[in-house]
């Protein structure tokens, strides 16, 4: 890649529309640099505010559970920023950045930044744009997650809700392997209703909410 390429902010669509000189300027501000598979970018809790641009390769938002296990739960393309939070809340890092590929960054000052934003309405929607979208998935995320903690919990105590519903009712335990067409969710929440998981597994199906719409799969998906 020529030094010409990796020293112009014009192939980010954020930042398209602006005129020349406008570029011109934001290219002297920024600071280049180049990184390699596996090096932090970005350090999560640290009191930076500088904004980064991907002007190639790629990198993942990450950060560790309790237990130390690291989950990437998102991905920063060519053409794509990361950091604006802490430039508009001046609060630390909620996430580590790494380099999943060698990539070339440009890091612009909080201070710059927002002074751009005040000053070009286009780049300030574009930018409220993407907080949008980024809101929008964290609702799905938050959604799939509450629907896999449901389901985990029903599992869980499958066997529990079972030995209650023999007990109750005086007959064999439920059996969940049911033919095809039929499905032992309706036993199931009827022996919770009396059942040691009467207080944790809901006895009743929410309104609007179908059995068949509980993700298929493992209860918890990588990288998430």
């Amino acid at each position: 890649m020529s030094e010409s390429v990796q020293k112009s902010l014009a192939s980010l669509p954020l930042f398209a529309g602006l005129d020349a000189a406008e570029l011109r300027s934001l290219e002297q501000h920024a600071r280049w640099r180049h990184f390699k598979p596996g090096e932090r970018i970005l350090e999560s809790g640290s009191d930076t505010r500088d904004v980064f641009f991907m002007i190639s390769g790629s990198a993942s938002a990450v950060n560790y559970s309790f237990s130390g296990r690291e989950v990437a739960f998102a991905t920063f393309n060519a053409g794509e920023f990361f950091g604006e939070l802490a430039a508009l809340d001046a609060q630390p890092r909620s996430a580590s950045v790494v380099a999943t590929e060698e990539c070339s960054v440009a890091t612009m000052s909080g201070e710059v930044f927002l002074d751009l934003l005040r000053r070009r309405v286009e780049v300030t929607f574009k930018v409220f744009q993407h907080l949008a979208a980024m809101v929008r998935a964290s609702t799905v995320r938050i959604m799939e997650l509450s629907t896999l903690a449901a389901a985990a919990r029903v599992y869980s105590d499958a066997h529990a809700v079972q030995l209650a519903d023999a007990r109750l009712q005086h007959e064999r335990p439920v059996q969940l392997d049911l033919p095809p067409g039929q499905r032992s969710v309706h036993r199931v929440q009827r022996a919770a209703a009396h059942g040691p998981a009467a207080g944790r597994v809901p006895a009743h199906r929410p309104s609007g909410r179908r059995e068949d719409d509980l993700p298929a799969g493992p209860l918890t998906r990588p990288g998430g």
